[in-house]
């Protein structure tokens, strides 16, 4: 989704390319923000249950920033919609790191961690090359633009979901910090 927010921005509302910028950088600032939040609560609060909070955040996100896809929204919508996502993104992101790197063997920290990268590039690249192309085919057969991110956001969504069950798998109890006793 974060690839396509420009072009929803730009090409259907009209914005200028700084104000689809506004966006994205709302979501660099909230995904840092929700990374500090994560590291802050992993002690009490299971991988589990944050991965899954920040599914849910990034989800309701795909929703309010396809609002802005239709003219009667706000245009602010979208950064504050995809503000959350980053939000989002800050809990389940570092959430599944925290989460590989306690699950890996002694001595494969490295492995995992590098497996996580490539899953996560691959996932990303992956992602926008299906949404661009979904989104290229339904304008190649005369859909309108709106339509087409419509349809690659509910989709992105089903991923989310697909995220939301795949979380089962994380550990159901927080582990405590080093220092706690």
């Amino acid at each position: 989704v974060d690839a396509v927010v420009p072009l929803g921005l730009v090409e259907v509302r009209g914005a200028s390319v700084a104000f689809a910028g506004l966006a994205l950088s709302a979501a660099t600032v909230t995904w840092t923000a929700g990374a500090w939040v994560q590291a802050r609560t992993a002690a009490r609060i299971s991988r589990r249950v944050m991965a899954r909070i920040g599914l849910a955040v990034l989800g309701a996100s795909f929703v309010v920033t396809a609002a802005v896809l239709f003219p009667q929204a706000p245009l602010a919508l979208g950064v504050v919609g995809w503000g959350i996502a980053g939000l989002g993104m800050g809990f389940a992101y570092t959430t599944l790191s925290l989460a590989m790197l306690e699950l890996a063997e002694p001595g494969q920290e490295g492995d995992a961690s590098a497996s996580l990268q490539l899953a996560s590039v691959l996932g990303s690249g992956l992602g926008a090359g299906v949404g661009g192309a979904i989104i290229a085919l339904m304008q190649t057969r005369a859909e309108t633009l709106t339509r087409a991110l419509l349809v690659q956001d509910g989709l992105m969504l089903l991923v989310v979901a697909l995220g939301l069950l795949a979380a089962q798998g994380l550990p159901a109890t927080a582990r405590p910090a080093a220092s706690d006793p």
